[in-house]
């Protein structure tokens, strides 16, 4: 049905008749009297954007895509927040195959108005084309949270579901769609779409995009293509310095691949860092690494922002201007003008998580990602026992190159504590029990607290054991290090952690057995050494940095790409 136009009193100077007539005009199919009349309009109110709007409808109309394209970005130079314009903007680029710019187009409508339904419906549908039906059926979902009874998000989840074997799901989602549909017309233009886009094939619904009201009457439709996203052969910011300034020489002409934003409020047990080095050295891929605060450990830099040096700013901005990925470790946190949002899309974003924030915080973040179709990265950690759909999980690396190996145990056993947080890690416990040991046995024990990591490094060189802690269940960076050192690590191991890694060689200890397990290693001196052996071949089969490097290429390609086939395992790395 043609467009009917909203009259909206805006000015009392408006000539309210011609708007009148224009909607009458456009009622009736008239486009070239409605061209006609806008243009007369425009004549007197030039920066009017609602009569741009109408006009670019007139032209998609009549098959003018180009006089469409010019007439809605106009429309969003007078009004940048008029999304409707932005929305029609769009549909014209979806009718012209240009599903980049289409999906950048809705996208920028939902930031502006994120329960538009027609919206959602329709970059899911872009989306599927693009074989990222994991996106698509996020924007399927939320399409229906604004509008339960949106035919063409139900059919469209019927078919997601039908196509990857959720058929209990899929049933349900159909169910729902003949309960919305009036007198149980299940045709795809009760749906919503034109039936002309799938007459040769009554089975796809995928690629209907709705009809919008009061928007422009054309629709943009086609079954599923087999189209997708590439990853660019050569970065769109070209041979950039910007992104080669930590580049081996040797390997600059090798670097074909993405533009890579690493970027933390804090770089966590130096795992940013590690990332933004293995990314230059070792793949196709350039990377610049951004952290807002520094701290004392001694990690490799790039820029941090805190240090407050001239010109940092700007080149970090610039870097956000050029970059073709974003890697977040942790979730984006405001600094000063820097709009995070204004970069990161579903297709461009991983963000990752350590720890505490996700423990602590994980409701809010789980629904940030679950409204934002962001994927996220965590190790094994408590988001594998929540509903998670966007999380995917990789073991945190290590730098081995950095670690010291201890030496073998002697007359005097050393015991080495990280204690970062004595309360969660049961550091007064330990205290206890090695003062009672020290009355029995040649032991000293040793508190790492306020050092850099090098100097951390340095301590558990001398010592032969280390107490982790007794309290979330898992293991992180610094018990990684010191099996990698050759240490016999005592640490709290749970059920759900013992299920991921049931041949982790470490000491399970817990508060009542902490005792007896250091007391019965002290008397068996040889078996601190067997743990210790079986720990150095453990952590760098699970945490080696290549084997993780690779890891993160290919989640890199999930997001940029979709769901797909590899046909070279090898083919983001230099080798």
């Amino acid at each position: 049905m043609p467009e009917t136009l909203e009259i909206k009193d805006k000015d009392k100077d408006i000539d309210i008749d011609t708007r009148e007539e224009i909607a009458e005009l456009l009622e009736r199919g008239d486009l070239d009297g409605a061209a006609e009349n806008i243009k007369a309009l425009l004549e007197q109110i030039p920066d009017d954007s609602e009569m741009l709007n109408a006009l670019g409808s007139v032209y998609a109309q009549k098959g003018d895509y180009a006089g469409a394209e010019t007439a809605f970005s106009e429309a969003l130079e007078k009004s940048p927040e008029y999304f409707d314009a932005c929305y029609n903007l769009g549909l014209v680029h979806s009718r012209q195959n240009r599903k980049t710019e289409a999906i950048e187009d809705f996208l920028r409508v939902l930031k502006i108005n994120p329960d538009d339904s027609a919206a959602n419906n329709d970059l899911g549908v872009l989306y599927h084309q693009q074989g990222k039906s994991h996106l698509a059926k996020g924007h399927f979902i939320k399409a229906l949270e604004a509008n339960p009874l949106h035919k063409s998000a139900l059919l469209n989840l019927f078919e997601i579901c039908w196509d990857n074997g959720a058929y209990t799901e899929g049933l349900a989602w159909i169910e729902k769609f003949l309960a919305a549909t009036p007198d149980g017309d299940s045709s795809v233009e009760a749906a919503g779409g034109d039936d002309s886009s799938v007459a040769d094939d009554k089975s796809v619904y995928i690629g209907v995009i709705d009809r919008p009201e009061h928007r422009y009457a054309e629709t943009t439709s086609g079954k599923p293509s087999a189209g997708k996203l590439i990853i660019k052969n050569k970065s769109t910011a070209g041979d950039s310095e910007l992104f080669l300034k930590h580049v081996p020489p040797e390997l600059r002409e090798k670097k074909t691949g993405l533009n890579i934003a690493v970027i933390a409020d804090f770089n966590i047990a130096g795992q940013l860092s590690l990332l933004f080095k293995m990314i230059n050295r070792y793949t196709v891929h350039k990377a610049r690494m951004i952290i807002l605060q520094g701290d004392y450990l001694s990690y490799d830099k790039d820029l941090i922002l805190s240090e407050n040096r001239p010109g940092d700013l700007d080149e970090v901005k610039n870097i956000l201007k050029e970059a073709d990925f974003f890697h977040f470790g942790r979730f984006p946190k405001e600094y000063g003008d820097l709009d995070w949002n204004k970069y990161l899309r579903p297709d461009n974003t991983i963000i990752q998580y350590y720890g505490s924030e996700l423990r602590s915080n994980a409701e809010q973040i789980y629904e940030w990602h679950r409204k934002n179709n962001i994927t996220g990265l965590s190790a094994w950690d408590y988001t594998m026992l929540e509903k998670s759909p966007f999380f995917y999980h990789v073991n945190i690396m290590c730098d081995f190159s950095r670690v010291k190996p201890c030496s073998p145990p002697d007359d005097i056993i050393r015991i080495c504590h990280p204690s970062t947080n004595r309360e969660i890690k049961k550091t007064n416990l330990l205290i206890s029990v090695m003062e009672s040991l020290k009355k029995k046995y040649p032991v000293e024990l040793e508190l790492i607290e306020g050092v850099s990591n090098d100097e951390c490094l340095d301590i558990k060189s001398r010592c032969h054991m280390t107490y982790d802690q007794i309290s979330v269940g898992i293991y992180g960076l610094s018990a990684i290090e010191s099996m990698a050192a050759g240490h016999a690590v005592l640490g709290g191991i749970s059920n759900f952690a013992s299920g991921y890694h049931p041949d982790n060689p470490m000491v399970y200890v817990t508060e009542q057995n902490l005792k007896d397990r250091i007391e019965y290693l002290l008397k068996n001196k040889s078996e601190i050494t067997k743990i210790g052996n079986a720990g150095k071949v453990w952590v760098r089969t699970h945490h080696d940095p290549m084997k993780i490097i690779r890891q993160y290429l290919w989640f890199y390609d999930f997001v940029v790409n979709g769901h797909n086939f590899v046909d070279d395992p090898n083919k983001y790395l230099i080798l």
